[in-house]
């Protein structure tokens, strides 16, 4: 694939041996791990970041307070909401302050359970289960990400409906999922890219943060959990699983 696309631009874009002195920063990975470059210190300021240093930033925290509003969309009586996060993970703090302040305007209240290492979920969700959590928050962190299909089938296992911020999320079988669109991103680090080897100085390049956002509900989880997913929200969605 690589070799294709340097077809694409041409002979002779790429001649150059890496350094230090010349680099490119492009915050993006493969488990769409929501790090912000501002929260974790990468750059001080995203509009001119300074030094070799540019890229496309998967992070923004308000969707935090969509996806408890997704929530209670499709369970208006919801108070209860469990939220897995990895603390260890400096980006998870500005979402969690993002779905607090969603929860107090909508009467909701968070159960927050901390999950540094995947082997801890099963626990996580009994102690979910024992704080009566209706339903389930996943805030980004590419560790818990790679526990994607585990979360999945404990949230089937527990009954909890569950909304997270990949679609990858729902496509596994979790009710339904509200993030930034990775496709957005990846065609974005493709113009940076470009005009990089353009000649344009990284450090003067804004990190670009998500300003597309996709729904992607799951009918089949829905079904399986006894819920119906309202029809202004399947009207809107970017995508539906049937």
């Amino acid at each position: 694939m690589l070799g294709a696309l340097a077809a694409l631009l041409g002979p002779r874009v790429v001649d150059a041996q890496p350094s230090k002195s010349a680099r490119v920063g492009v915050l993006a990975s493969s488990t769409e791990a929501n790090f912000g470059p501002s929260v974790t210190g990468l750059v001080s300021n995203l509009a001119r970041p300074g030094g070799n240093v540019t890229g496309v930033s998967g992070f923004s925290p308000e969707p935090g307070g969509k996806r408890l509003e997704l929530l209670r969309e499709i369970i208006p009586r919801v108070e209860r909401i469990g939220v897995l996060l990895n603390r260890a993970n400096a980006a998870t703090a500005p979402v969690l302050r993002a779905a607090e302040a969603a929860a107090r305007q909508t009467r909701m209240r968070l159960q927050v359970v901390d999950v540094p290492q995947l082997s801890e979920l099963p626990a996580a969700f009994e102690a979910l289960t024992r704080a009566r959590s209706e339903a389930l928050l996943l805030v980004a962190d590419p560790r818990l990400f790679g526990g994607t299909r585990r979360i999945v089938e404990l949230a089937a296992r527990h009954r909890t409906p569950a909304v997270s911020e990949t679609a990858r999320f729902a496509e596994r079988g979790g009710l339904v999922s509200c993030g930034p669109l990775a496709q957005e991103r990846f065609h974005q680090m493709a113009v940076y890219v470009d005009r990089t080897l353009r000649g344009s100085r990284p450090g003067e390049l804004p990190f670009e943060r998500p300003r597309t956002f996709e729904s992607v509900p799951n009918l089949e989880a829905a079904r399986a959990l006894g819920l119906e997913i309202p029809s202004p929200l399947r009207l809107r969605a970017d995508r539906v699983i049937e």
